[in-house]
């Protein structure tokens, strides 16, 4: 009987410690990519479009830090590059605060050809490092 009493009392526990660590849908963080052409910065109408869909499915918007990692292929030199992907958070910025996000909250970080997240030695590689990862974290006070 005891032991019974125990194990019910220490299974409580548990599903209560478990129920406490839940994530809200407020609580998380939300991570979107917005890809470009090669040497572009321009945002064309269908990535806009994602991006509003995107940032319509964050509550509580200004609850959130942002930020915004430009990236590139490696095709031209690195100071290009650097310089192309600071040229696409930038735009990224413009589109977040026109949303509106608070400026405040948004931070760029700029990595040119530095980061790759794909094998720049293959043509689709290539594509999908032309991009700005936009990564939302919530403000935890």
């Amino acid at each position: 009987m005891l032991r019974t009493l125990l194990f019910l009392t220490f299974l409580c526990t548990c599903v209560c410690a478990q129920a406490q660590n839940t994530i809200s849908p407020t609580d998380q963080d939300y991570q979107i990519s917005i890809f470009f052409g090669g040497g572009s910065y321009y945002i064309d109408q269908e990535q806009a479009t994602r991006l509003r869909d995107f940032l319509d499915g964050i509550p509580d918007i200004k609850g959130y830090e942002v930020e915004v990692q430009g990236h590139t292929d490696d095709i031209g030199n690195r100071d290009y590059n650097l310089r192309l992907s600071d040229y696409r958070t930038r735009s990224v910025k413009e589109r977040l605060i026109a949303y509106p996000v608070p400026e405040g909250a948004i931070h760029l970080l700029p990595l040119g050809e530095d980061s790759p997240s794909f094998d720049n030695a293959t043509w689709k590689g290539k594509l999908s490092n032309r991009r700005v990862d936009i990564i939302f974290r919530r403000v935890v006070i």
